[in-house]
């Protein structure tokens, strides 16, 4: 195996933020589990029911501006697409918020479930992740988060607007510009 990059730790952490703060709210956890679509390679990282969610996190230097790793990533078959974006703090002491390593037992330990922390589990192993010390720092704090939906006049490329020969486009997004599609993600204790 090889250690997950710093942009992958960082990724992987605010997917689990997302994750637990579902699930702590969820009357049925596994639905959330199972719509854990990222470490499959699945094109959005959650989907829930009838729409998808797209994670991203910032930290540090990174100021305002995310990357979209292809022209699929901001489309979807789906009724409704988000965008959900986490601002960490980061810290290398320790001293505040949560490694990797916490993370994922603060997620297992509100996962009532065997067959629930099963199948989360696999999905880990599916992400690259294994329990090591390495992913003992940095550790993450949420400083904000904000979503934004993903519809018509949301400033993205879509294949549609490719010319031909054009493929993997990957490109940068200035959340300043995302005002008007600010919006809560909706939360559905009965999406299956």
């Amino acid at each position: 195996g090889h250690l997950l990059t710093a942009q992958e730790v960082q990724g992987l952490y605010a997917e689990l933020e997302f994750l637990y703060g579902r699930i702590t709210r969820a009357k049925e956890q596994v639905a959330t589990i199972e719509g854990w679509q990222g470490p499959l390679g699945g094109p959005h990282d959650y989907v829930l029911g009838d729409y998808a969610v797209e994670i991203k996190s910032l930290s540090g230097s990174q100021k305002d501006v995310i990357r979209i790793s292809s022209e699929n990533q901001l489309v979807s078959h789906l009724d409704r697409l988000y965008l959900q974006v986490f601002f960490l703090a980061e810290f290398h002491d320790c001293k505040k918020g949560f490694s990797l390593n916490q993370m994922v037992g603060r997620v297992r330990d509100v996962i009532s479930d065997t067959d629930n922390r099963e199948l989360f589990n696999s999905r880990l192993y599916e992400a690259g992740y294994m329990e090591l010390k390495d992913y003992n720092a940095p550790c993450y704090t949420v400083t904000h988060q904000r979503g934004f939906e993903v519809r018509k006049g949301f400033p993205r490329i879509i294949p549609e607007a490719l010319t031909d020969g054009l493929a993997n486009v990957s490109y940068d997004l200035n959340l300043n510009s995302l005002e008007d599609y600010v919006c809560e993600i909706p939360f559905d204790e009965d999406v299956k």
